[in-house]
């Protein structure tokens, strides 16, 4: 039960995090994700929109989409929801 529960731990968080931000209405929270989701596809050399993106095999793109992520980002902090 330990495992089931620990298993994926960071999506599940997020997917509360997620859950927290709708519930609240608080959508510049969402700014947080996209950019631990630009750091970590750095980090990690690779993004993902719809399909695996590698950075060696399609710079072009991988960066596009990268820059998108932290520019939803800064949008996201500067939305203020009523």
């Amino acid at each position: 039960m330990k495992k089931i529960l620990l298993d994926k731990l960071k999506s599940k968080l997020a997917l509360l995090f997620i859950l927290i931000c709708v519930i609240s209405g608080k959508y510049w929270l969402f700014g947080f994700l996209f950019l631990v989701w630009a750091i970590l596809d750095i980090r990690n050399r690779q993004t993902y929109l719809l399909e695996i993106i590698q950075k060696d095999e399609n710079p072009i793109l991988y960066w596009i989409i990268v820059i998108t992520w932290f520019t939803f980002a800064i949008l996201s902090f500067f939305t203020v929801s009523s």
